[in-house]
C-alpha cells in the first residue's frame, strides 16, 4: 500500500499552555505508537496576525516538504493524542472536526449544505458539511493542488464577513472534494478562550438563550 507523509501546519501566533500540553502529548504518541503507512512527519509553522495569510504560508511550507497529507492545527485548540491516527483512518481527502466558537454565545462552526448548524453533540460518525472551520482538519495534498491561489480569502459579502475557511470549503467542493465532519472526534476537542470551550458549552449556551429575555 502507498506510504503517506504528514505535515502538521500551525498558523497563528502564541499557543496557550493547554494547547502546548496537547501538542506535546501528540508528539509523544507519534514516538511511542507508529502509525501504519506513515513514513514521514514534518512541521510547518508561521506566525502572523492575518489568518488567511498565515494559513496560506503554512500550506505552502507543508507542500514544499513533500507532504501527502496536511493537518491544519490552530494554536488555540485542544485535542486527544490519538487525533492523527483517527483522522487518517477515515481515508478521506478532507475530514475535519467541528470546533465551537470561543466567545458567547457558543455555537458549532460547521454548517450543512442547507446552511444549518451541524450539532456534533448529537451526530455520530462522519457527515458531509457545506462548510467548516479548519482549526482541526486533515486535508490531502491533491485538494490544495486543485485549488488556485488565493486558497484562503476573507471577504465582505454585503450581508457580513465571509471567513477564509468557508472560502476554502467552497472551492474544494467545486472541485469535487467533499468536506466531512467527524462528530465523535469533535466532542473531544476544545477551543481555548477565557476557558476551554467544548460541546458542553454549546448545550449550556442554548439553554441560557432559551431562558433569557429578548
Amino acid at each position: 500500500m502507498k506510504q503517506r507523509s504528514l505535515a502538521i501546519a500551525i498558523p497563528g501566533e502564541s499557543m496557550p499552555l493547554e494547547a502546548v500540553r496537547c501538542y506535546g502529548r501528540l508528539m509523544l504518541r507519534f514516538m511511542s505508537h507508529p502509525i501504519p503507512r506513515l513514513s514521514h512527519l514534518s512541521q510547518a509553522m508561521f506566525s502572523a496576525s492575518i489568518l488567511p495569510y498565515a494559513r496560506a504560508k503554512v500550506v505552502e511550507m507543508a507542500l514544499s516538504q513533500g507532504a501527502s497529507h496536511v493537518l491544519m492545527l490552530d494554536t488555540d485548540m485542544t485535542y486527544p493524542e490519538t487525533l492523527v491516527e483517527r483522522l487518517l483512518a477515515h481515508d478521506r481527502p478532507f475530514v475535519a472536526c467541528n470546533a465551537t466558537t470561543r466567545r458567547p454565545p457558543i455555537r458549532w462552526c460547521a454548517k450543512d449544505k442547507a446552511g444549518h448548524e451541524m450539532d456534533s453533540s448529537k451526530g455520530r460518525g462522519l457527515q458531509k458539511a457545506g462548510s467548516c472551520g479548519l482549526a482541526v482538519a486533515l486535508i490531502e495534498r491533491r485538494v490544495f493542488e486543485a485549488i488556485p491561489t488565493p486558497r484562503f480569502f476573507f471577504e465582505w459579502t454585503g450581508a457580513g464577513w465571509r471567513g477564509e475557511d468557508i472560502w476554502f470549503c467552497d472551492r474544494a467542493i467545486e472541485r469535487g472534494f467533499q468536506p466531512m465532519i467527524d462528530h465523535d472526534l469533535s466532542r473531544e476537542i476544545g477551543h481555548v478562550g477565557i476557558h476551554t470551550y467544548t460541546c458542553e458549552d454549546v448545550a449550556g449556551s442554548a439553554q441560557a438563550d432559551e431562558s433569557s429575555p429578548i
